[in-house]
């Protein structure tokens, strides 16, 4: 927006962000099963699906349903990004906003060194610059300088792209993120809770002014 309080619309209208943390989805579901999904959620009047480009540290097969894996030897495989480029043009085509989280120093990208991941957020902006998908080097991590180098190759190789961390819970990493000029706004999950409604309506009490602040 305009005042840079919250997400908007082109036409200044604001963006309602109802998110399903659906985080190995991408990696896990066929074509068909990845349009169910779709489906159902937007009936249920979601907005946003957080998920990873590839997948979580806690997943431990390392080829997806179709065989596919992100990498071989540290080069991009293109069937496998080629299949995540339909499935994320397929979400955005039934009206969702796609967060990709951790495609940066938390992710299990497997590249071989470390100082290659500018060049994975580098491609990843390049195939996806102009879709409707929010970048997230981080995921659910505490400040870590290497996140901003991805978040300023982010910026740089697709500036029109937004560009957050998915920090989790944790108000000190945010409030850094905040303060930091890679990044396009900052984000912090305040109803992670473990059920606890009056402690999320408290984090959101709280946190919000000091996020806010920066």
């Amino acid at each position: 927006s305009r005042d840079r309080r919250y997400l908007a619309h082109e036409d200044g209208t604001p963006f309602f962000w109802l998110a399903d943390t659906a985080w190995n989805a991408l990696w896990r579901s066929t074509p068909g099963e990845w349009e169910e999904y779709l489906r159902h959620r937007a009936q249920q009047g979601f907005s946003v699906i957080l998920a990873h480009a590839t997948h979580s540290k806690s997943v431990t097969e390392r080829v997806n349903r179709d065989g596919l894996s992100p990498f071989q030897d540290g080069v991009p495989v293109p069937a496998y990004w080629d299949a995540l480029d339909r499935k994320i043009l397929r979400a955005n085509a039934l009206g969702f906003v796609v967060l990709l989280v951790g495609v940066g120093q938390s992710s299990s990208v497997m590249w071989r060194e470390e100082t290659t991941q500018p060049a994975f957020a580098r491609y990843v902006a390049a195939r996806l610059s102009g879709s409707f998908v929010i970048f997230s080097p981080s995921m659910d991590i505490r400040y870590a300088p290497e996140n901003d180098v991805m978040g300023r190759a982010f910026a740089e190789s697709a500036p029109r792209q937004l560009r957050t961390q998915h920090v989790g819970t944790d108000l000190p990493a945010a409030l850094a993120y905040a303060a930091s000029d890679t990044m396009s706004f900052a984000a912090l999950q305040s109803g992670h809770a473990n059920g606890d409604i009056a402690l999320s309506r408290a984090h959101v009490h709280d946190w919000l002014p000091a996020v806010r602040s920066r």
